[in-house]
């Protein structure tokens, strides 16, 4: 999309941000099951509305 002309004036190809080091992404590598992700959701909803615990 950034190479399309329209973007053209807004994009330069050296002017990227330049990462110190990769990115390490293998927490993203687990398996879930089904429940383990119910229970990642249910737990994420309680820092947002923590009444839901009662």
């Amino acid at each position: 999309a950034l190479s399309h002309r329209y973007l053209a004036s807004l994009h330069g190809i050296n002017e990227e941000p330049r990462c110190p080091a990769p990115f390490n992404f293998d927490f993203e590598q687990g398996t879930f099951t089904e429940e383990n992700i119910k229970e990642l959701i249910w737990r994420e909803s309680l820092n947002f509305n923590p009444d839901m615990m009662e």
